[in-house]
């Protein structure tokens, strides 16, 4: 009995040699004839499979070892079997099944197992969706198992709890629970279960608002976790959550790709599927659509497989604007979009029905289709005034997108600029409300609108106002650091917590009518607080007009660079006024090719021997070094030839995201100049 018991203490800190070493009891006790030695190993090996992710072999080993406790006649050992089976049933998805064995333990046994099954017990009922009766049941145990100082029982429980209160919204309860069950398993050297406390400290951080504490607890999980060799998927794809909804979407997509690579290895279908969605998300907003079309393709296969029908329509969604956004205007895409925009209305999914009339307005006016197209854009355009913000600004730019067609692009502007007033006006809320990526999209597409038609029309400081605004929209929209300890943080947590429950009420085909009534009448009071707070939270950003950077500026010079399609385009405002250099802009793909290759070479050549070393060394230096200024001098011809018109004055650049990482010292218009980098004219 001693080696298979020492085999369950295992199986929290190193589940391979928790299996192994249940094995070795198995296999004495079957000698002995022992089936209450060989039910703990049975046990004890269950759970090592479930922790190694080989569950069809953890669940036939916990029925086994319910089978022993039964011929053993040991209560207790069933009652501990039956539980363990209970808890193995609940992870494969069958939690009715676990919902019996559960009450078929409760009856078996008292003192510090009761309450141990007592614990399991809660869980399942917090799984089931049966909250109130799980929060009854941990109070119960929790001072049976302090008194008996099962400190491993104990962090059991305040993690589960923990994860409960968060969803319910009551954070600081959650924060308390988890801390201590992190301490509990440290002291006890289950690490593997620390790492998992870690991560849902993270995920309590995240429903916070608190983005860099949510990074960093997850960064903390991963570290535990792979010291012990265990497969992360779980921490990739919180953290890849976590990245999308603050816009660092090309971490995100790398986090998502590692996360489904895990997830393939292991054969974990289940979650690979709700990856390869998340990859697709993350991909298709770092804009990459080909690659996001087959992510999201694998996804809904996946889903339809998985009977998910409505995590399956969110993955043709994704699918379908990757399609749109890769240049797609064919007749199959266009039917796909109709299809997938009356699938998601029926689910009353409005921002994504919406997406889906604006992409299939879009292919119909294209193909010249233009009935469909109008019908579908005057779908989208008439819920510009009520919803969700994500809603509103689908909707103006639909009535962007009809009133162009039409000819009056000045009522055109004017829609983009409403849209962008609401998003300028209730940022405060934007991240508790949106899906992922769904904002940053949104007033992407307003802007990129905005930009051809200040260009259009020549206008040099509409092209800098609409650049400001874009740069307003992605740099200024809240804090990642909530206000604590008030009625505004309360209510920003609590339209967090309801926003998820929409969601998933969403994808698993539940109702929706009363919790998006509460979304609506949340968002309200968080923008009601904004105004009252003032400063950051309320109000919008300040877009400086020319004469106003002019006079900023004295005798320097800024030069903007704006992405209007596939082109950069230089803008300098100095005292001569704003100009727009280069008709025909600079081709975007050549610039990122000419600063990647800059990137490499200045690291290549400042990170081996300029003169020591090997002869071999030293010339692979050396032609690092001439590579990076020839890719330096192609750089500067391509987007800094304006600065020839401002000799040896001081200059302030503001880049966009392809240009952010270019050491401007080392282009010839930048050397010896003083020089300061902004992400926007009006942070500068």
């Amino acid at each position: 009995m001693a080696e298979a018991l020492r085999a369950l203490d295992l199986v929290g800190k190193d589940p391979g040699e928790a299996s192994r070493t249940a094995d070795v009891a198995l296999r004495a006790a079957r000698r002995r004839r022992d089936h209450a030695a060989a039910s703990v190993a049975l046990r004890a090996r269950a759970l090592a499979e479930q922790e190694l992710a080989h569950v069809p072999a953890a669940l036939a080993s916990g029925r086994a070892s319910v089978r022993a406790a039964v011929t053993a006649s040991s209560a207790e050992l069933e009652a501990e079997a039956r539980m363990s089976l209970a808890f193995l049933l609940l992870g494969s998805g069958s939690v009715a099944a676990a919902l019996r064995q559960a009450d078929r333990a409760a009856g078996l046994t008292r003192g510090v197992r009761g309450a141990r099954i007592a614990t399991q017990r809660a869980l399942i009922l917090q799984r089931a969706g049966r909250t109130d009766e799980a929060l009854v049941g941990y109070a119960r145990a929790l001072p049976v198992l302090r008194r008996a100082r099962d400190s491993s029982w104990e962090a059991r429980l305040r993690n589960n709890r923990g994860l409960l209160h968060a969803y319910r919204g009551s954070l600081s309860a959650a924060e308390t629970d988890l801390r201590r069950a992190l301490e509990l398993y440290v002291e006890d050297g289950a690490l593997l279960m620390a790492g998992g406390t870690e991560l849902n400290l993270g995920f309590v951080a995240s429903r916070r608002g608190d983005a860099p504490q949510a990074l960093a607890h997850m960064d903390a999980a991963a570290s535990q976790l792979l010291a012990l060799a265990r497969p992360v998927p779980e921490v990739d794809l919180d953290r890849a959550e976590v990245l999308m909804g603050v816009g660092a979407f090309g971490e995100a997509r790398r986090t998502a790709t590692r996360a489904v690579a895990l997830l393939e290895g292991a054969a974990l279908s289940l979650h690979l599927a709700e990856a390869q969605l998340l990859l697709a998300q993350a991909t298709l907003a770092d804009g990459h659509p080909e690659q996001a079309r087959e992510a999201a393709g694998v996804a809904a296969a996946l889903f339809r497989a998985q009977g998910r029908p409505s995590w399956a329509v969110l993955a043709r969604y994704v699918g379908v604007r990757a399609d749109e956004r890769s240049g797609d205007r064919s007749p199959g895409l266009l039917s796909e979009a109709l299809a997938v925009a009356d699938t998601l209305k029926a689910a009353r999914w409005r921002v994504y029905e919406l997406d889906m009339r604006l992409t299939a307005g879009i292919v119909a006016l294209d193909l010249g289709q233009i009935e469909i197209g109008l019908e579908q854009l005057s779908l989208a355009s008439r819920a510009r005034t009520s919803g969700p913000l994500s809603v509103r600004l689908r909707a103006w730019y639909a009535v962007a997108l009809l009133r162009l067609h039409r000819g009056d692009g000045a009522g055109a502007e004017r829609g983009l600029r409403a849209g962008m007033d609401a998003l300028e006006r209730e940022r405060a809320s934007i991240g508790a409300t949106e899906l992922r990526m769904h904002v940053s999209n949104h007033s992407r597409d307003i802007t990129s609108l905005g930009l051809r038609l200040a260009h259009s029309r020549g206008s040099s400081e509409a092209l800098l106002a609409w650049a400001e605004r874009g740069r307003a929209a992605s740099l200024r929209l809240r804090p990642v650091q909530p206000p604590r300890g008030s009625d505004f943080a309360a209510a920003l947590t609590r339209l967090r917590r309801v926003s998820a429950e929409a969601e998933s009420a969403r994808l698993s085909g539940g109702p929706v009518r009363g919790i998006d009534h509460e979304v609506r009448s949340l968002e309200a009071r968080v923008q009601a607080h904004a105004r009252q707070a003032g400063g950051v939270w309320s109000g919008r950003p300040a877009l400086p007009d020319v004469t106003e950077l002019v006079t900023a500026l004295g005798d320097s010079v800024l030069i903007e660079f704006v992405h209007v399609d596939d082109v950069v385009f230089p803008v300098t405002v100095a005292a001569d006024g704003c100009r727009v250099w280069s008709a025909s802009g600079v081709d975007a793909r050549r610039v990122q090719d000419i600063v990647e290759t800059l990137r490499l070479t200045l690291r290549r050549a400042t990170s081996m021997p300029l003169v020591h070393g090997s002869p071999a060394a030293v010339a692979a230096t050396s032609r690092a070094a001439a590579t990076m200024r020839e890719a330096a001098g192609c750089l500067d011809q391509l987007v800094c030839e304006p600065l020839a018109d401002y000799p040896d004055r001081d200059v302030v650049v503001v880049p966009t995201a392809h240009l952010q990482s270019v050491p401007w010292s080392l282009l010839p218009s930048m050397a010896g100049r003083p020089t300061s980098v902004s992400p926007s004219a009006a942070l500068w």
